[in-house]
């Protein structure tokens, strides 16, 4: 059975996620996950939060 990355993962390990392979490194273990994707939350995530995907996509006006 797999480990679960959260149960490998200790304070104060640097991390590296890469968005576009949807893999999370961590740094201080030289170990490499894969992740799921994202899908179009990805988006979101860019655009900062919510509401700036919001007002980027003309859902809400800007201020």
């Amino acid at each position: 059975m797999r480990d679960k990355v959260v149960e490998e993962i200790k304070t104060g390990d640097d991390l590296k996620i890469d968005l576009e392979a949807n893999t999370l490194t961590n740094k201080t273990q030289n170990k490499t996950y894969d992740l799921k994707s994202l899908g179009e939350v990805i988006d979101i995530i860019e655009a900062g939060n919510i509401f700036e995907y919001a007002r980027k996509t003309g859902m809400i006006p800007s201020s």
